[in-house]
Order: structure tokens, then sequence, then C-alpha cells
């Protein structure tokens, strides 16, 4: 009878030393995760401005006109915490992702329908002999807009219609134009949304 008492405390006081040690092991691991979490978030008020505007760069924000420190501590706090890694990322790795040059609107077509996953921005060139106003969308902003959408992983690609004479898109386009191929649900087809660059030349690519 003793014996039993004895080995039923024993348990009860190993199972209590056992709790201990989780919880202990539990404290220290939160204590250690949180100060190498807190060592890597750097505070955005010690930045410089070309820091801030790297962090804007990469990020995929755009801040044209705007030179103040405090505007731009601003537009970064609103993205988010700034981490160390951060500061030394390159631009280039953050737009690794190039547009996709299709030759045809049929090879545009069949790509888009191999990928039904994914959203296609794609960037309509009239042909030079049928263009009837200039182009619009020069390649710095083309560059911004590309940026912007890789964050939402959103694909963007170039058609050029100089090299597609015959085909009947190409024989009907005379000025800029977007199109957007969007998959729907049952992913068995793409809608296709059309926006022409007048409607979009004076638009602020900040907010797309």
């Amino acid at each position: 009878m003793i014996s039993r008492y004895i080995f039923v405390c024993l348990y009860f006081i190993s199972f209590f030393l056992i709790n201990r040690v989780y919880d202990l092991y539990q404290y220290y691991f939160h204590l250690s995760t949180h100060n190498l979490f807190s060592q890597q978030i750097v505070s955005i008020n010690q930045l410089n401005i070309e820091q801030l505007q790297h962090i804007l760069n990469i990020r995929g924000i755009t801040y044209i006109n705007i030179n103040e420190k405090y505007d731009l501590i601003k537009m970064v706090e609103q993205t988010g915490s700034v981490r160390k890694s951060e500061l030394s990322e390159s631009l280039e790795d953050h737009t690794k992702r190039q547009t996709t040059i299709f030759s045809s609107y049929k090879q545009l077509l069949d790509f888009v329908d191999d990928c039904k996953d994914n959203i296609w921005f794609i960037h309509l060139l009239p042909n030079e002999k049928r263009r009837q106003s200039i182009i619009y969308l020069s390649p710095d902003k083309w560059q911004i807009i590309e940026r912007r959408l890789s964050l939402f992983n959103i694909q963007t690609g170039i058609l050029s219609c100089s090299n597609n004479e015959y085909s009947n898109l190409c024989r009907t386009l005379n000025t800029e134009r977007f199109i957007l191929l969007v998959p729907t649900i049952n992913r068995r087809s793409i809608n296709i949304y059309s926006y022409n660059i007048d409607s979009m030349k004076n638009y602020n690519y900040q907010y797309i």
C-alpha cells in the first residue's frame, strides 16, 4: 500500500516537473525568437532619404515629386515594417520577372490558355504603318506597372503588331491598347477586358 502511494506521488511529481520544463522551454524559445525578430526590424525614422526611396523601390511603390523625409516615412509605414535584409536587397531581385514578348496574338492566347491560373496584363502596340497616335506609355512607366503588378502575381506581356500585319486583331488596331485576361472560376475559359491607352495616359501608376 505504501509503495503504491509512493509510486503515485512520484508519478505526479514527475508529471509536474515535465510540465515545468516544457513551460520553461516555451518561454525561452519565444523570448529568443522575439529578440531575433526584433533585431531584424529597423526603425523607419532612423533611415535616410536614400534608404527610404530604396525600400519604396523594391516594394514597387512610386514616389514621384515626393522628396520630404516625413512623407517618405509615411509611405513606408503604410507598406509595413522594414527588415535589415531589405536595406541590402538589390532592386533586380524584385524585378527578376521579365515581361513576356509575344510574336503573335495566337501565341498569346495559346500561352495564356496553358496558364489558366494566372492573370495577364498585356500591352498591345499597333503596327507602325497603321498607327494613328503617338506611343503614350514610355518604357520607364511600363516598368512601374510591371513592378507593381508583380506584387499581386499578375503576369505582364507585350504584343507588337508590327510583325503581325495579317492578324485580324492587328488589322483593326491603330492605337495603343491594354487587355486584361482573367481566368473564370471554372478555369475552362478566360475573360478578356480591353482598355484604351487614351484613358490611362494620365493615370497615376502608383495606385494600379
